[in-house]
């Protein structure tokens, strides 16, 4: 495994596992990786998605409150209006 000059040579063959091995590794770190962030792109849809659904709600129920409000005056502007025809 030396050559002549004393320099460490590798074996063809254990070279060729090594790269494997890194190749393999690399791979599988990649693929962690790249679950990782695809999961952590979801979450984040997912959050923006409820707080979208969580406004629209709020909006919805603010708006029904408000033509609530706008039929009782109506109602009451009605209702003191024939009062004031049936007075005169």
């Amino acid at each position: 495994m030396y050559d002549e000059g004393g320099a460490f040579i590798l074996d063809p063959i254990i070279a060729v596992i090594g790269v494997i091995l890194g190749l393999a590794i690399g791979v599988i770190i990649g693929v962690v990786m790249r679950k990782k962030i695809a999961e952590a792109k979801i979450n984040g849809a997912e959050q923006e998605a409820k707080r979208i659904v969580e406004d629209a709600q709020k909006t919805a129920e603010t708006k029904k409150k408000e033509a609530l409000i706008e039929a009782k005056e109506e109602i009451l502007k009605n209702k003191n209006e024939i009062e004031s025809e049936l007075k005169e």
